[in-house]
């Protein structure tokens, strides 16, 4: 994790964050930040930054230190954890915990839209467990997958899609 200092302040940072630093200010009210920036349209990278005013004989601010830590491996691994805490990793569509919490989003979402309506259905496969049997794991696995890639394509791909049963 390297530590870089640098005199000057992005502009987006002048114009949203720093009116908050005052003189008075302690580091961790005045510049304590994370977020990502897209120096290359191919690489996101996270920082994370902490802004230090420095002030004249007067109290007047005349430049801010900044200390910049990469924290984009870190920031990646979470959103990659997140991710697989989200997913059925058979079927890569959201297990149970996954699609509840994105059905509340979207309930919360469709609430606050007058005359919006969406439809629930739940089917079961039944008798799943005698595929299983008779034609392997493999088999029964393979059927899964492809379930749920006809079922998205035919709902379509706004579709909230969830294996709520399995393991």
């Amino acid at each position: 994790m390297a530590i870089r200092m640098a005199f000057s302040v992005p502009e987006f940072m002048m114009k949203y964050f720093l009116p908050k630093c005052t003189v008075s200010s302690s580091p961790a009210k005045c510049g304590e930040m994370k977020f990502a920036i897209n120096r290359n349209p191919a690489r996101f990278f996270w920082e994370d930054v902490t802004i230090i005013p420095e002030v004249d004989d007067r109290g007047n601010i005349i430049r801010y230190f900044t200390i910049r830590f990469d924290v984009t491996k870190q920031v990646r691994n979470r959103m990659k954890f997140y991710h697989k805490s989200q997913r059925d990793n058979l079927t890569r569509v959201f297990n149970r915990h996954g699609f509840y919490n994105q059905a509340g989003v979207v309930i919360k979402n469709m609430s606050a839209v007058v005359a919006q309506s969406f439809y629930v259905a739940i089917f079961d496969a039944d008798k799943f467990k005698s595929i299983n049997d008779t034609l392997g794991h493999n088999q029964g696995d393979k059927l899964l997958r492809l379930l749920a890639v006809r079922t998205k394509n035919v709902l379509g791909e706004d579709t909230l899609l969830g294996r709520l049963g399995g393991r």
